[in-house]
């Protein structure tokens, strides 16, 4: 084609206005096409493409300009049919050229120059026709408008129609255009003006999401950079867009991984990472927006295919990001260290330098990058890049994280020590350490032997003087020592195979350790409070079971508590815990059922009565999923019939089943007379289960209660009988649980009781040389009756006739009536009845007795209260507390004046029994049984026991009565009263201590706001220097805001006298320097509140230095006055003080306590002189 005459030239305008300008030799723009008339310049447009005329830019030009200039008052019609002719006469322009370009040698100067002009015109008009519709685009997700019109702009403009124009471009950029300039090398401005259009779209989030677009927009970015020298540019502009948009990191990233996969460009990476690295870090550190960009670029080359590779020659680069104060660009690096050892990494020198990075932030000062680190390296180990010789040093280091106070610490800590678990490169079984140090001292002196035979083998060197002795002998001297030569190598390559062996022994043992040490960290961790702490701990201490060590077993058991936790993601994760362990435990394949039983009977053995109850709940949750199989079931049942079978492994089977049948109770009522002829038959233990077992069978809807000639009841008093002479055996709790058997199984229990206890009574007569041990198992039984009784009566169903609460009563001691003044009389003897076992007994029949009639507990209440207070046996003093509990709950109206002896054993010299009544009032308090006031402040002392135990429970009662509203605030007023007195023999640093922890569970502001207008009257009121500082102790204590520091400032005269005591003022410039940083907008108040505090403070210490300070211990002198006139005065002054509490107190919402509720111990004013201060000043 030849080239049109063109006496111009098309220079790419830096703005649309630059091409109205008529400068000579410079192509403008003669006319202006009106937006009406565009549809119809277009139509001629159409024409001259079809015919595949190569000049339509230049020919039709102005029409182009025209519509882009009016681009938004076109109709989308018009807009569109504008595209389609820009990029399909580009694209047949791009076809020319490649003709052209075939025959370079026939291509003449003209020619150049007109399809150049006319090639930048095309590119010009089809990049800024892009740039409007992304305009356009852009402005309708930003402005409302309807959604038609939102659909209308998304079918004009979509991903298609970018794609469509980016392979246009990429079709000319292919080609070498070069030839078009003189000299050939392709103009910035040209290649300026399509990389603004890419990057145009790179701003757009809805592109990079769509992966062909993305790709399109990269390749022709990535040509630029190949072969238009743009790579300088394109670093600028990255950085530009990583500043501004988060979503083009990851189009950056793809760009740079592009550009070395398919073009070999990889200078493009080193000029991005030197300018990111040439950024100050603290412009890092306060652009957190620009700097998340950067790290999620550079971490997203790290991690791409071969991205590691590219990122080491420039990691020396940002190193000195790790010292800066961008925690999040201090994970960036660390994650590319992460990724530079996670590929094949031959320079040791260089790993072991990365390795010591990673390492040395495990203990950064964030906790992000502790994480992160940690993270990190549970990576490599789990694609097992950490040498076998690290690991050990590495464990050693991360358990320190697994202390860390954050939670995010924590639980990457407990995944890398569970990862060094499952990937170690030891050995599938961890199963004994000392097993380990056996083998370990072994291999150790095999190795030591081999080196002494080493040593004592003769030197080769010899061999070599026999040579010289005789020249005949030559030959086989050379093969002889040949020979042992050979022998030599042998010795020598075992004692290296040796060395490697204890080499790697100790790396064994010395991981082993490491992880044991892990083991018991780990179990504590099972008591946070955190979720994630628990879950991470659960998940190890399994593997760890898994892999056989022994020093897992105590953690799976505290463990098993868990199942009752309040997080339903814990519960799960214990039932999936003891699947894994004991129900599936070949890779999630059940076991066989005698696997499963044997199990489960395993867990029994050695538990506690905590996780006997958990684990009760367990089975029922694995029944309830059934997990649990009849097989199992059945085998749990041969177990107990097989008389061959030890009795603690039948006394295991049976108490699974007990649980078992709790659910479903017709597998221990389809067997009764079975059970019964095996359980009752071996030891007293086994009884008991069976009789446990007996009680959930009776729980079925439909039992028919037997009767009483019945075997299974027949058995059951047959084995009290004959047990009962049997010493140092638990037949009281056999007993127990037959009672409980008797009464749900029984048609007439009432019946059977009454001669179980004529044979017992007539046993006990007969019997002279164990009466005593008798005697304590009759009362036992008689108390258990009495109770049993009752909660038999209150399980019939309701007569027509109302029956009254005391007969019923009445009616429940029919049976053990008799032996009521035996009780009485036994426990109210201590003398006569001297022996222990027996008055314990007694006191506990005595306490069921009472609990099951109101007459005889308002008749023996007095007796059990000296009881609880003179017994000298604990163990009596706990168990009448622990039935106290229950008899306060039944009747509370009889109780209440003697609620003041239950608070009074909160300070028995018995640690037992101290714990017991805590655990007492916490159940009653919190379930509204007993008035948390009055009393309160005992139990806050116990906050200070001596005993952890106590006060772990005091500190989990306080913090529970919290969740119920305002409790802890009503209370306040109470327990500052009586803490503060000083007749109550409590220190300083108690006191703090005790207020600490309460006013934790302050948080409102009206109750903060109250309680410093109360605290302030309170000192008004206190004539104590060791209250004054009591009362403004807690005063610090509260989080200030300007209205409760307006508070403050209006009770000013309320202490404006005591700031001349130093502890006071101490007190109250703690609280102004507190209040200055949370305090927002009263900066007037509080200053003007501080120079009043300071003011007086130097005033009255000033004034202070001729005269007694107040509060000193110069007395005053009251023999001034007459008597009667300090009476007068002193009525004159209390008139006024109650006039003064009653003008303070206000109708709050939040809270039922008034100023009153202090009731602070004053002391007289002639006793201040004195009586000494209690804590130094």
């Amino acid at each position: 084609m030849e080239g049109k005459k063109m006496d111009w030239k098309f220079v790419l305008p830096a703005t649309r206005d630059d091409l109205v300008v008529a400068e000579k030799g410079k192509y403008h723009v003669k006319s202006r096409v009106v937006p009406q008339d565009i549809g119809q310049k277009l139509g001629l447009v159409k024409g001259l493409v079809r015919k595949r005329w190569a000049w339509w830019s230049v020919d039709h030009f102005d029409t182009f300009f025209s519509a882009i200039v009016k681009f938004t008052s076109l109709e989308s019609s018009v807009q569109c049919e504008a595209w389609r002719l820009a990029v399909a006469g580009l694209e047949q322009h791009t076809e020319t050229l490649a003709r052209l370009f075939t025959d370079q040698d026939r291509l003449e100067s003209s020619q150049k120059h007109s399809h150049l002009n006319a090639l930048k015109m095309g590119v010009w008009i089809v990049v800024e026709l892009m740039k409007c519709f992304e305009e356009q685009a852009k402005g309708v997700h930003i402005v409302t408008a309807k959604k038609s019109k939102v659909k209308r702009e998304s079918d004009i403009w979509g991903e298609g129609e970018k794609q469509e124009g980016m392979a246009a471009l990429r079709q000319i950029l292919d080609l070498n255009i070069a030839m078009l300039w003189s000299p050939p090398v392709v103009g910035s401005s040209f290649v300026d003006q399509i990389a603004d259009c890419c990057y145009k779209l790179l701003e757009r989030q809805e592109t990079v999401k769509c992966k062909k677009t993305l790709e399109s927009v990269l390749h022709v970015l990535a040509i630029l950079i190949k072969r238009y020298n743009h790579s300088i540019g394109a670093s600028l502009k990255i950085q530009q867009l990583l500043q501004q948009h988060e979503h083009a990191a990851t189009a950056a990233a793809a760009l740079v991984l592009l550009c070395v996969r398919d073009y070999d460009v990889r200078g493009l990476l080193p000029l991005l990472v030197r300018e990111i690295s040439q950024i100050d870090p603290c412009e890092l550190a306060r652009d957190t927006t620009a700097t998340k960009n950067y790290t999620l670029f550079l971490v997203e080359v790290s991690g791409g295919s071969g991205g590691s590779g590219l990122m080491l020659p420039t990691l020396s680069s940002l190193v000195h990001h790790l010292d800066g104060d961008s925690y999040t660009m201090r994970n960036c690096v660390l994650t590319i260290m992460g990724d530079i050892l996670s590929s094949t990494l031959e320079n040791t020198d260089t790993r072991d330098t990365l390795l010591d990075r990673l390492e040395m932030h495990v203990h950064d000062q964030n906790a992000f990058v502790r994480s992160k680190a940690v993270q990190i390296l549970t990576r490599l180990v789990e694609g097992r890049f950490v040498p076998v010789a690290r690991q050990g040093a590495l464990i050693q280091r991360v358990v320190g994280a697994a202390q860390d106070k954050s939670s995010n610490v924590r639980k990457s800590a407990m995944a890398f020590l569970r990862a060094c678990l499952q990937c170690n490169p030891f050995a599938e079984q961890l199963s004994s350490l000392e097993e380990l140090k056996e083998k370990l001292q072994g291999e150790k002196d095999k190795l030591v032997t081999m080196q002494k035979e080493l040593e004592s083998t003769p030197d080769t060197e010899e061999n070599g003087e026999i040579k010289e002795e005789s020249e005949e002998k030559m030959e086989g001297v050379k093969e002889e020592g040949g020979e042992e030569e050979e022998e030599n190598g042998q010795e020598n390559e075992a004692l290296r195979r040796q060395q490697v062996v204890v080499r790697y022994l100790s790396d064994c043992v010395h991981f082993t350790e490491q992880l044991h040490a892990v083991i018991e960290l780990v179990t504590q961790l099972l008591a946070s409070k955190t979720t994630s702490d628990v879950l991470e701990s659960i998940e190890l201490l399994v593997s760890a079971r898994e892999f056989g060590m022994k020093a897992a077993e105590a953690g799976i058991r505290k463990m098993l508590v868990l199942v009752f936790n309040n997080e339903q993601s814990i519960r799960d994760a214990v039932v999936n815990a003891y699947l894994r362990l004991y129900i599936r435990p070949e890779n999630g394949k059940s076991a066989k059922a005698e696997v499963v039983a044997g199990n489960l009977m395993g867990m029994v053995v050695g538990a506690s009565l905590a996780e006997i109850a958990s684990l009760k709940e367990l089975v029922k949750l694995l029944m309830e999923k059934e997990h649990i199989n009849p097989r199992v079931i059945k085998c749990l049942l041969d177990v107990l019939l097989d008389k061959s079978a030890e009795s603690l492994r039948q006394s295991s089977a049976t108490v699974i089943l007990t649980m078992v049948a709790a659910v479903d109770p017709s597998v221990a009522e389809q067997n009764l007379t079975l059970l019964a002829s095996a359980g009752l038959t071996g030891t007293v233990e086994l009884a008991r289960d069976t009789c446990k077992l007996f009680q959930e069978a009776a729980t079925m809807k439909d039992f028919v209660r037997l009767e009483s000639n019945h075997r299974v009841p027949s058995s059951v008093l047959s084995k009290l009988i004959d047990t009962l002479h049997l010493p140092k055996v638990d037949w009281m709790s056999f007993a127990d649980e037959a009672i409980k058997a008797l009464f749900v199984m029984c048609s007439e229990p009432q019946q059977v009781v009454t001669g179980l206890l004529a044979k017992m009574l007539e046993k006990t007569s007969q019997e002279k040389d164990n009466g005593g041990e008798l005697v304590e198992r009759l009362l036992s039984v008689i108390g258990q009756i009495a109770l049993c009784n009752l909660v038999y009566l209150e399980s019939l169903p309701p007569t027509d006739e109302e029956e009254d609460e005391d007969e019923k009563g009445e009616e429940a001691l029919r049976s053990v009536s008799p032996f009521i003044p035996m009780v009485v009389q036994i426990a109210s003897s201590p003398d006569s009845f001297p022996c222990p076992r027996i008055q314990n007994a007694a006191s506990v029949a005595l306490c069921k007795v009472m609990l099951a009639s109101r007459r005889e507990c308002e008749r023996h209440l007095q007796l059990v209260f000296t009881l609880l207070e003179k017994s000298s046996q604990e163990g009596t003093r706990c168990n009448i507390m622990v039935l106290l509990h229950d008899m306060i709950i039944r009747f509370p109206n009889l109780l209440v004046t003697w609620t003041d002896k239950v608070y009074a054993r909160l300070k028995d010299p018995s640690t037992t029994v101290r714990c017991t009544t805590v655990r007492t009032l916490t159940n009653l308090i919190l379930n509204d049984m007993v008035k948390v006031k009055g009393n309160i402040s005992q139990l806050a002392r116990c906050l200070e026991d001596e005993d952890p135990r106590i006060r772990s429970l005091t500190k989990m009662f306080f913090s529970e009565l919290s969740h119920k509203p305002n409790a802890i605030y009503n209370v306040m007023p109470d327990l500052i009263s009586h803490l503060s007195d000083p007749d109550s023999g409590r220190d300083k640093e108690e006191f703090e201590r005790i207020m600490r922890f309460l006013f934790e569970f302050v948080d409102k502001e009206k109750q903060k706001e109250s309680l410093v207008e109360k605290l302030c009257h309170r000192l008004r009121a206190t004539r104590c220097d060791s209250q004054w500082h009591d009362m403004s102790y807690c005063l610090t204590l509260i989080t200030y805001n300007d209205r409760s520091l307006k508070r403050l400032q209006e009770n000013f005269a309320c202490y404006q006298d005591k700031l001349s005591d130093g502890t006071v003022y101490e007190n109250f410039s703690l609280i102004l320097e507190k209040s200055k940083k949370s305090v927002k907008g009263g900066e007037e108040l509080l200053a003007d509140l501080e120079d009043r505090i300071k003011a007086c403070h130097n005033r009255l210490d000033g004034g202070s230095q001729g005269s007694p300070r107040i509060g000193s211990s110069a007395p005053p002198r009251p023999s001034q006055k007459t008597r009667p006139a300090v009476k007068k005065e002193q009525k004159k002054r209390q008139l006024r003080r109650a006039k003064r509490q009653m003008s303070s107190e206000e109708d709050e919402e939040s809270s039922g306590a008034s100023s009153d509720d202090f009731e602070i111990k004053t002391v007289p004013l002639n006793e201040t002189s004195t009586r000494p201060s209690r804590r130094p000043r």
